[in-house]
């Protein structure tokens, strides 16, 4: 990581509020795809669909970090520490950014250190950022490519959502193999 210049107050305040934007941002986006892929949102319904969005509503990052978890299966391993990682960066930004190591308010060098912290943690949640953002746009698309004819407005958007993600083929309908979708490089 690149040394911090000397920061200004000004400077504190943007890194703050650009990793609480990032924090909600990925929060949003797993909340917008979620229930349509948990087992009691979308599989089970329009109704069903509503009810889960309005369950998870209000819910923290970290039960929809769960949730998300519980309706996919991701094998344990480097992107389940990864939602770990990012919820407990959130915990320590948001209730105990002061009693990070190496942040001490006494020392003149508390803004540089600061925004060393700040920058370091916004860095480490970039994956997350993206997959959520891929996976926001790839929801719609997914709708689309299952049942065309039920999602007419995703039409008009699909040319930009896909223009915007990694290029994906989808598979046959009968190919219910485990690489049903392949990225191509």
């Amino acid at each position: 990581m690149n040394p911090v210049p000397s920061a200004t107050l000004d400077d504190l305040h943007r890194r703050i509020g650009r990793s609480l934007l990032r924090f909600q941002q990925i929060e949003s986006a797993l909340k917008f795809a979620l229930p349509y892929m948990h087992p009691e949102g979308g599989r089970r319904g329009l109704e069903a669909l509503k009810a889960y969005r309005e369950q998870i509503r209000t819910k923290p990052l970290g039960e929809v970090i769960r949730a998300l978890q519980e309706s996919t299966p991701i094998p344990e391993g480097f992107f389940t520490k990864t939602l770990q990682e990012v919820v407990d960066a959130r915990n320590a930004f948001v209730h105990h950014l002061f009693e990070q190591p190496g942040i001490d308010l006494m020392t003149p060098t508390v803004l540089t250190d600061l925004a060393r912290y700040l920058d370091e943690q916004y860095e480490q949640t970039a994956e997350l950022f993206e997959f959520s953002r891929a996976l926001c746009g790839a929801t719609p698309l997914a709708l689309h490519h299952n049942n065309p004819g039920a999602y007419p407005e995703i039409e008009t958007h699909r040319a930009p959502l896909e223009a915007s993600l990694p290029s994906v083929t989808w598979a046959e309908e009968e190919d219910l193999s485990p690489t049903t979708a392949e990225s191509k490089p």
